[in-house]
C-alpha cells in the first residue's frame, strides 16, 4: 500500500491565510526588535477577547431563530434546524466561559503569588 503526501487545496487555503496573516502582522511591527510585534499580538488579543461576550450574544440569537425557522418545516428540517441550534448555544457558552474563566486560569499559571505578571496583554492583568 502506498501512501501519497501531497497539500490538497484545503491545507493550501489554510497555509495562505496563515501567512497573509502572519505578513500583515509583521508589516504592522516596525522596528528591529520583537516587541512591537509582541504588542501587535497583545493587542490582537485584547480585541479578540473583548468580542466573545457580543459574540456569544448574538449566537444566542442565531439559535433561536434557527429554531424557530425550522419549526415551520419538514420533521428532517426541524431535526437539523435543532442540531444547528444546539451546536449554536454550545459555541455560545464555550465563548462565554473563555470569556470568564479564561483570564482566571492564565493568571493561575503566569502569575506569581505577589501578582507579578511579565508579557501578559493589560486585558489579562491579575490582582
Amino acid at each position: 500500500m502506498e501512501m501519497k503526501i501531497g497539500i490538497n487545496r484545503n491545507h493550501l487555503l489554510v497555509l495562505v491565510t496563515f501567512g497573509i496573516l502572519v505578513g500583515t502582522l509583521m508589516a504592522f511591527a516596525t522596528g528591529n526588535d520583537l516587541g512591537s510585534l509582541v504588542n501587535v499580538f497583545n493587542t490582537l488579543t485584547c480585541d479578540i477577547l473583548d468580542l466573545l461576550i457580543p459574540i456569544s450574544f448574538l449566537l444566542v440569537v442565531a439559535a433561536a431563530v434557527i429554531y424557530a425557522a425550522g419549526q415551520v418545516g419538514s420533521a428532517e428540517m426541524r431535526g437539523k434546524s435543532q442540531s444547528w441550534a444546539i451546536w449554536a448555544l454550545v459555541g455560545a457558552v464555550v465563548a462565554f466561559a473563555i470569556k470568564v474563566i479564561g483570564p482566571m486560569i492564565v493568571c493561575a499559571m503566569y502569575c506569581s503569588g505577589g501578582g507579578t505578571c511579565t508579557g501578559l496583554p493589560s486585558c489579562l492583568s491579575c490582582p
